[in-house]
């Protein structure tokens, strides 16, 4: 699991290939395709301890290129 910048200035955190985008400044980070219907998520303390995993995606991992440290979906 590596926060990674994402391509809007947002830190997303990835976990074998999927990527999360955290929920309105909370603990909660929902997969980058949840408006897709996907309920896949993880719940981090403030700390960076994480307390609840559901890793289960509707959907492939999304393809990335990198370009001076910052990650776009291809």
């Amino acid at each position: 699991m590596t926060t990674k910048r994402g391509n809007r200035k947002t830190n997303l955190l990835m976990i074998n290939g999927f990527t999360y985008s955290q929920d309105h400044n909370t603990c909660t980070w929902k997969c980058s395709s949840a408006y897709k219907g996907c309920r896949s998520k993880v719940r981090k303390l403030p700390d960076g301890t994480v307390y609840e995993v559901n890793i289960e995606h509707n959907h492939p991992a999304p393809e990335y290129y990198v370009k001076d440290g910052i990650y776009f979906k291809v």
